[in-house]
C-alpha cells in the first residue's frame, strides 16, 4: 500500500501538469473603456468558432485583467472590447500580456516577432474596401495577380520568421491560412460586386460568366477542401461569397428566396460541403442566425439535425446555450412576466408632451426601438444585462416601441418574452407622428432620451445600452 502512494502522487502531478498544458493565461489592461468586459473568441480544437466565447472582467478603476482559459490546442484568439478587436496567436502553456487604450494596443508572449507580424495583417471579416481598389482592373486575371502578389509578399514575410527560429509551424500555417482567407475575400468580394454592377443586363452577365467566373472558380478550387482554412480569422465570412458564386455559376443570378437566410446557407453547404469544413461552417451558421436576435423556432429543428449528423462534435455545448434561449424565449408565453408593465393608457397618449408627463416622478431613460430593427434588437440584449442596476438606482427604463398596428402582437410577444423589464408602450398614430416631428434630428432607431424626475428632456441623444460605463455615468448626473 505504501509503495502506491508515490505513484499516485506521480499520477496527480501529471494530471495538473498535463491540464496546465491545455490552458493560456490572458491578462493585462484595457484602459479608458467604457465596457466592462472582454469577450474572448477562443479556438475550439485549433480552428475558428464564433460560438466559443468567454468573457472576462475589467477592474474598473485600473482597466487589469487576468483570466486562464482552457485551450487544447494552438490558435488565433480574437479579444473584443467596446467594439474594437485585438488578435493575437494561442499556444496553450503560455501567457500573453495584452495592454490597450482607445488608439493602440500591445500584445507580449510567446513567439514575439510572430504576434508584432500580426498587428500589420488586414484580418478585417469585411474586405469591400480592399475590394473596390480593384475595380479599375478589367481583367479577372490581372486582379488574381495584383492581390497574389501582396499575398505572396505577406507570406514570405512569415517564411523568413520560421526559417529564423522565430515562429513555429503551427503559427507560421496558421498565418498562411489567414493570408490565403483575405486572397480569396477581396478577389471574392472584387468579383461579387462586379457582378452586381451587371446583373440586370443579361448581355453584361453572359460577358462576366466568360471572363470572371472560370477564374472565381479556380481561387476555390485550388483551395479546396478548405479545411485547413478553418484555422483562421474570417474564414466563415469568405464562405459566404463562395455562396454567391455557387448562385451565379448554377443559375447565373443571385438567388433570393424568402426564409431564414443562414438556414438556406446551411442547406446549400449540406450538399457542398463535408466533413469538418461542413461541421465548423454549420455551427457558425447556427450563431450568425441566432445572432440576429429574432429567436426564430427552426432553429431548435435545425440544431437538432446537426446533432444528428454530427454527434460527437465539440461545438454542441456552445451551440445548445444559444438553442436552449430560443427554448426559453417561447416557453415565456406560458409564464407573463410580472415585471413587464405597459403605460397605463398608452393608447390615449397623442403627443410627446403628454408622453413626459405621464412619467413624471424618476429618472427615465426611454429606449425607442422596434421588433423589425435588426439593431435595436442587438442593443435590447445590453439592456437586459443593464435592467438591474438601472433599477436599483431608481432610474425607471420605458421601451416605446415604433411598430405598426399590424405588427402589435408581435411587439408584446417580444417584450413578454425577452423579458423587457420595465415600462412599455406603443405609440398610437398621431404620438407615433409627434415623436417623428419633436425628437431632434431623428433620423433612425434605435435612439435613446432621458427625462429628469420633473419629466423634462434632459438628453435628447443619450448614451446605449451598449456603451454601459458611460450610459451608467451620464444618467447618474439626473438623479
Amino acid at each position: 500500500m505504501l509503495k502506491q502512494k508515490p505513484t499516485l502522487l506521480c499520477i496527480a502531478l501529471l494530471a495538473a501538469l498535463f491540464a496546465r498544458g491545455q490552458q493560456v493565461t490572458l491578462k493585462g489592461a484595457f484602459k479608458n473603456t467604457p465596457d466592462p468586459v472582454i469577450d474572448a473568441n477562443i479556438p475550439v480544437d485549433g480552428k475558428q468558432f464564433t460560438g466559443a466565447i468567454v468573457r472576462m472582467s475589467i477592474d474598473p478603476a485600473t482597466g487589469a485583467f487576468q483570466q486562464t482559459i482552457d485551450i487544447k490546442k494552438p490558435g488565433f484568439v480574437t479579444l473584443t472590447n467596446n467594439w474594437k478587436q485585438i488578435k493575437l496567436f494561442a499556444t496553450p502553456g503560455q501567457t500573453y500580456t495584452i495592454n490597450a487604450d482607445s488608439s493602440q494596443y500591445s500584445v507580449t508572449g510567446d513567439q514575439q516577432a510572430g504576434q508584432d507580424l500580426i498587428k500589420t495583417f488586414d484580418f478585417q471579416d469585411d474586405t469591400r474596401r480592399t475590394a473596390a481598389g480593384l475595380e479599375h482592373i478589367s481583367s479577372a486575371q490581372e486582379r488574381v495577380n495584383t492581390v497574389k502578389a501582396a499575398a505572396d509578399k505577406k507570406k514570405a514575410t512569415v517564411e523568413s520568421l520560421f526559417r529564423d527560429g522565430k515562429i513555429n509551424e503551427a503559427f507560421k500555417q496558421a498565418l498562411f491560412s489567414a493570408i490565403d482567407i483575405n486572397y480569396m475575400s477581396i478577389l471574392s468580394d472584387s468579383f461579387f460586386f462586379t457582378f452586381r454592377e451587371r446583373e440586370q443586363q443579361p448581355a453584361a452577365v453572359a460577358q462576366f460568366r466568360k471572363d470572371y467566373l472560370p477564374v472565381w472558380k479556380k481561387i476555390y478550387d485550388d483551395a479546396a477542401p478548405f479545411t485547413q482554412l478553418l484555422h483562421a480569422p474570417g474564414y466563415y465570412w469568405m464562405l459566404n461569397r463562395y455562396q454567391a458564386y455557387l448562385e451565379i455559376a448554377d443559375s447565373g443570378k443571385l438567388i433570393y428566396r424568402p426564409g431564414i437566410y443562414e438556414i438556406q446557407k446551411i442547406d446549400l453547404f449540406r450538399t457542398k460541403l463535408k466533413g469538418e469544413m461542413l461541421e465548423y461552417t454549420w455551427a457558425n451558421s447556427i450563431i450568425s442566425g441566432i445572432n440576429t436576435n429574432l429567436y426564430e423556432k427552426e432553429w431548435i429543428d435545425n440544431f437538432r439535425d446537426f446533432r444528428q449528423q454530427f454527434p460527437y462534435s465539440q461545438l454542441t455545448p456552445y451551440l445548445d446555450k444559444k438553442v436552449q434561449k430560443i427554448v426559453a424565449y417561447h416557453a415565456a408565453d406560458k409564464h407573463p412576466n410580472k415585471d413587464v408593465r405597459y403605460l397605463a393608457g398608452y393608447d390615449k397618449l397623442n403627443n410627446f408632451k403628454a408622453l413626459t408627463s405621464a412619467l413624471k416622478g424618476k429618472v427615465t431613460y426611454i429606449d425607442l426601438w422596434a421588433t423589425w430593427c435588426s439593431p435595436c434588437r442587438a442593443e435590447l440584449q445590453y439592456s437586459l444585462e443593464l435592467h438591474d442596476v438601472l433599477h436599483q438606482m431608481g432610474i425607471q427604463t420605458v421601451y416605446v416601441s415604433l411598430d405598426n398596428d399590424r405588427d402589435d402582437k408581435a411587439w408584446k410577444q417580444m417584450a413578454q418574452r425577452l423579458p423587457l423589464k420595465g415600462i412599455n408602450l406603443r405609440p398610437n398614430k398621431a404620438l407615433h407622428q409627434d415623436i417623428n416631428k419633436t425628437v431632434p434630428k431623428f433620423n433612425g432607431i434605435p435612439r435613446y432620451i432621458i427625462l429628469d424626475k420633473n419629466g423634462e428632456v434632459a438628453v435628447w441623444d443619450a448614451k446605449r445600452p451598449s456603451d454601459k460605463l458611460e450610459l451608467i455615468k451620464q444618467l447618474q448626473q439626473y438623479l
